[in-house]
């Protein structure tokens, strides 16, 4: 095999002359994590308290029902509810 003469007579313990050398970034430090229930200060909308009221009872309702699939029941609920009802979770 033909060596290329890039290659040509250079000793292979010696770096290209193109290579870079290489410095990784140092990381900053992990902030110490602060306590996120005084951080979440936004309200759960309707659709939230209606689910987290409901989904036990979808999960009972339906033994082995994957966690997408009791979504998307809790969605079709929250959808065939009157504005009446919905205003109860507002």
């Amino acid at each position: 095999t033909a060596v290329p003469s890039t290659l040509a007579g250079r000793s292979p313990s010696r770096p290209s002359p193109h290579a870079h050398s290489f410095t990784p970034l140092k990381m900053a430090k992990a902030e110490k994590k602060t306590d996120t229930k005084a951080k979440s200060t936004k309200k759960l909308s309707g659709y939230m308290k209606f689910s987290q009221e409901n989904r036990e009872k979808v999960k009972e309702e339906n033994p082995g029902i994957s966690f997408g699939q009791i979504g998307k029941k809790l969605g079709e609920m929250w959808r065939a509810l009157d504005d009446d009802a919905k205003a109860k979770y507002k």
